[in-house]
């Protein structure tokens, strides 16, 4: 007889395979949570030193301040390729579209997916690939005019 552990009975390989990706998971959860928290303290100090820190980031690093209250915005447009895709699938954030008064509010984008940004956002924006526009659409009105709402820029 030879003693030792308690033999536990064998799993089927389907219970294994789902053990293990619930482990693999959490630990990609585990990562990406240590790797958030280290950009936020890199973040700190930046602001600490005195940099200009991006608002954007204050929604994941709350002692930076507060977060906005205006909703992200997904830049969108069409999406019928890889190209088009990935730059339809962006983000503009919510405190890229703060504000305190119609003149604070400018247009990024293009007819077909316009968005109104605050000025002092509006810089970041010339580098962000345009949405890409469905050949086989018509063309889509122009939609030039942005106001704040509510301290939000919006298209009207």
């Amino acid at each position: 007889m030879v003693l030792g552990p308690p033999r536990t009975p064998p799993r089927s390989s389907s219970g294994a395979a789902r053990e293990i990706a619930s482990e693999q998971a959490r630990g990609i959860v585990l990562l990406a949570l240590g790797r958030r928290a280290e950009r936020c303290r890199d973040l700190e100090a930046a602001a600490a030193a005195g940099a200009e820190v991006d608002a954007a980031a204050n929604a994941e690093c709350p002692a930076l301040g507060p977060a906005s209250t205006c909703s992200g915005e997904r830049w969108g447009g069409w999406a019928g390729n890889d190209s088009c895709a990935s730059i339809a699938k962006l983000i503009v954030p919510g405190a890229h579209r703060e504000c305190r008064s119609d003149a604070d509010c400018v247009r990024a984008g293009t007819d077909c997916a316009p968005h109104a940004v605050s000025k002092s956002s509006r810089e970041g924006y010339g580098s962000v690939p345009l949405a890409c526009t469905d050949s086989a659409a018509a063309p889509c009105a122009s939609r030039p005019n942005v106001a704040c709402d509510g301290g939000c820029c919006v298209v009207r």
